[in-house]
């Protein structure tokens, strides 16, 4: 939604998640806040991947199905 509205310069009522394993979408619906929230983030990642740096760990148990567990609790 976010790149819609920076390209088109108008607000998107809706955005489409589309699953394409499962052949699968859902339609979301985002808040000003949630628009903001992600914002924010990425900013956060943008600053980890220019100063290398890494986040904070989680716990372990939320990292059953996370692909860089092996970087972080080895």
């Amino acid at each position: 939604m976010l790149l819609c509205e920076q390209a088109l310069g108008k607000k998107c009522p809706f955005g489409i998640l589309y699953f394409p394993d499962q052949n699968y979408s859902v339609r979301l619906t985002a808040t000003e806040g949630d628009k903001a929230a992600v914002i924010r983030d990425l900013e956060q990642i943008w600053t980890m991947f220019k100063t290398e740096s890494l986040p904070r760990r989680a716990p372990e148990w939320k990292c059953n199905y996370c692909e860089v567990k092996r970087y972080c609790w080895t």
